[in-house]
């Protein structure tokens, strides 16, 4: 199964964002261009009916140490990544978190045709709130992370005080807490201590769910989230299959989130 790890952002600017179609064009047009150590652009695409899906690569050169004659020579040598992108109509993206690959470039090179100003506000943190919606929304929790253990109030508010006691002092010799089934299929959120206790009066900094088809997701408060799409689909299903995935998240995990401007 293919897994990928997302980030999200939403595109801002007094422009309208162009037409997926037309972007997908660009797409279809230029393909992959550029000098050699510097090739860039769309080695796939696929426009859906709201979301345009872009396997996009980028030349990105690292430096290596060889031996020449007897000495060290350092050398920088062009290596090929590639990274899953995936746009809305209303301007929201996720993209894969890859080192020298950043979603500016794929904005620089959809939007070449257009001169307009633009900023990119991307989920660099996601807010209590947004974690408690995630596992909320989980219908199996396989692993979670929690710090602040005892320090913050549930919504809705919880009752029961013995659990809350246990909570707070567990909370004041410990910094953080890890929770885990391991392999098996229990659901940590059949757990009292779990579920009436750190999940509800705890920091959430990470959550490892598991949907009813049995597929495996992961969201950090640093607003990665992780999860794969089926092997077996060809690459039109799973780009649908990644739109699916993504756009659920959206909608019911990052509403509110805190984002970071960025204009590259």
């Amino acid at each position: 199964m293919p897994r990928f790890t997302f980030r999200f952002g939403e595109f801002e600017s007094d422009e309208r964002l162009p037409p997926l179609a037309s972007l997908d064009e660009v797409a279809e047009r230029d393909g992959i261009f550029g000098p050699t150590g510097d090739q860039r652009g769309a080695y796939d695409h696929f426009m859906g009916n709201d979301f345009l899906y872009v396997d996009f690569v980028k030349e990105v050169s690292e430096e290596v140490t060889q031996i020449e004659e007897g000495s060290f020579k350092a050398t920088e040598i062009p290596h090929a990544r590639r990274m899953q992108f995936l746009l809305f109509e209303n301007g929201t993206y996720a993209f894969e978190s890859r080192r020298g690959v950043y979603d500016s470039d794929v904005f620089e090179y959809l939007l070449e045709d257009y001169d307009f100003q633009y900023s990119l506000s991307r989920y660099e943190s996601l807010g209590l709130d947004a974690m408690r919606r995630f596992y909320k929304g989980s219908d199996r929790v396989k692993k979670l992370k929690a710090d602040e253990i005892g320090q913050h109030e549930p919504n809705p508010h919880v009752t029961d005080e013995e659990i809350r006691e246990l909570t707070e002092d567990f909370g004041q010799h410990s910094r953080s807490i890890i929770a885990s089934v391991g392999r098996t299929k229990e659901n940590l959120r059949n757990a009292k201590f779990i579920k009436d206790g750190v999940a509800k009066y705890s920091g959430l900094s990470m959550i490892k769910s598991v949907t009813p088809e049995g597929e495996i997701r992961k969201l950090r408060d640093s607003g990665r989230f992780d999860f794969g799409v089926d092997a077996d689909k060809d690459e039109d299903e799973q780009a649908q299959s990644v739109r699916d995935t993504v756009s659920n998240v959206i909608r019911n995990v990052f509403d509110g989130a805190s984002v970071d401007d960025d204009d590259d």
